[in-house]
């Protein structure tokens, strides 16, 4: 009877042994699609005067942003948001939230994107993704940014949806004369921004060339700004050539979308040269809302950092 027992204990310690040492099969983690994106005006109130007679102060209502809303995805973890720059062709990621529902802000009069949605699971230090929901289309009738008291705005801010729209229908200008696109340039575009906020304070060209010259030689090591090309003939004539990677700026003030800057620019022959010039090869456009009004910059280039003609 013992011997028995002994075998059957054996029996049952080897079928345990070997149940835990099989391959287990484990279903792999899956998450929905993000369906049902829904967008809205999104307000919010400042303290103001309602009346002048008699004099009456109040809560006002104002269009602070879009407010973008979707359905929850079951066992999601999180969701991540892109848009699409019109002029860089990219998508690019806007937010990862928990939340359901995101508020674009900080708008201008006619601006207008794209943006998609996807849910994600964790799984340990990676994430599994849901399928990306149907393209939705975001667009502005008037300024919606963040008021204070007495209607005053509440802080500065950079509109790229703006900029990258203006950048568009400037190539569309070089399209009509038979000019190449320009490429946009991430390079270019940083030295927007830093000159949209100087001539916030000095509305000139005064720190153009210093602000790109030093730019290039912090990141890239290229002092003066410029380039020295041995032209072969495999892209020129062989003489030694120079190229400005930023060579002109356009600036313009007080408009309150991109059409209108791009159109103060068009009406002005220098500015419409700058545009159309066909020796620019790349450029770029930063839109700046000051506390006192809207700021554009353009600059272009003749030459990217990239190009395959530039020696690292």
């Amino acid at each position: 009877m013992r011997t028995e027992i002994k075998r059957f204990v054996a029996v049952v310690m080897m079928t345990t042994l070997v149940l835990v040492g099989m391959p287990t099969s484990t279903k792999a983690a899956t998450v929905g699609q993000v369906k049902t994106i829904k967008t809205k005006t999104s307000y919010k109130y400042y303290k103001g005067v309602k009346s002048v007679k008699p004099l009456k102060w109040g809560k006002i209502k104002y269009k602070y942003g879009v407010k973008a809303s979707w359905s929850k995805v079951s066992g999601a973890d999180g969701y991540e948001l892109y848009t699409y720059g019109v002029a860089t062709k990219k998508w690019t990621k806007k937010k990862d939230t928990k939340k359901m529902n995101y508020v674009f802000t900080n708008l201008l009069e006619k601006d207008k994107f794209k943006f998609k949605v996807r849910a994600y699971k964790a799984n340990g230090s990676e994430r599994v993704y849901g399928a990306w929901s149907k393209v939705k289309t975001v667009k502005t009738n008037s300024l919606r940014t963040k008021i204070k008291k007495n209607c005053k705005f509440a802080k500065t801010f950079y509109d790229r949806y703006a900029a990258e729209q203006a950048f568009v229908l400037q190539n569309q200008y070089r399209k009509d004369k038979g000019v190449a696109d320009l490429e946009w340039s991430e390079d270019l575009y940083q030295i927007c921004k830093i000159r949209a906020k100087q001539i916030a304070k000095d509305f000139s060209h005064s720190g153009f060339m210093t602000e790109s010259m030093n730019y290039f030689e912090t990141k890239y090591g290229i002092q003066g700004g410029a380039v020295n090309i041995d032209n072969t003939s495999e892209y020129g004539d062989g003489k030694m050539e120079c190229y400005m990677l930023a060579g002109g700026e356009n600036i313009a003030g007080g408009q309150s979308d991109y059409e209108s800057a791009c159109k103060v620019w068009k009406d002005s022959e220098g500015h419409y040269r700058n545009m159309t010039n066909k020796d620019y090869k790349t450029g770029a456009m930063a839109c700046y809302r000051s506390n006192k009004k809207v700021l554009w910059v353009a600059i272009f280039g003749e030459i990217d950092v990239n190009d395959a003609r530039i020696k690292k």
